[in-house]
């Protein structure tokens, strides 16, 4: 069963963020960078524990040719999209935003 995506407010940012910073590096860079995010979130919507979990009801999934990962989490009815973060992130840092983006987002 495919699961619908949905993508906090949090994530959105996320991805706005990266977007303009790999297009400002190289423009057309961002357009694949979201070609990779939305060949994740498919791979996520097919197959929701594709991911790793690595926090309590969240897991991560590294993105293809680019160094971030996607943090989600799966209820009966959508995978939540959590964060965008770079890879080498403090994993502290990432577990402490997450707590805080969960506590601001009551649907998860």
């Amino acid at each position: 069963m495919i699961k619908n995506i949905n993508l906090s407010d949090f994530a959105v940012k996320d991805l706005e963020i990266i977007y303009s910073w790999y297009e400002d590096k190289h423009i057309g860079l961002g357009e694949e960078f979201i070609l990779e995010i939305d060949e994740t979130l498919l791979t996520i919507s097919r197959y929701p524990a594709a991911g790793v979990e690595c926090y309590e009801g969240i897991r991560k999934i590294l993105i293809p040719r680019f160094p971030f990962l996607i943090y989600y989490h799966e209820s009966k009815l959508e995978i939540k999209i959590m964060a965008v973060t770079h890879a080498h992130r403090d994993p502290d840092y990432v577990e402490k935003q997450l707590k805080d983006r969960v506590k601001g987002d009551q649907n998860v």
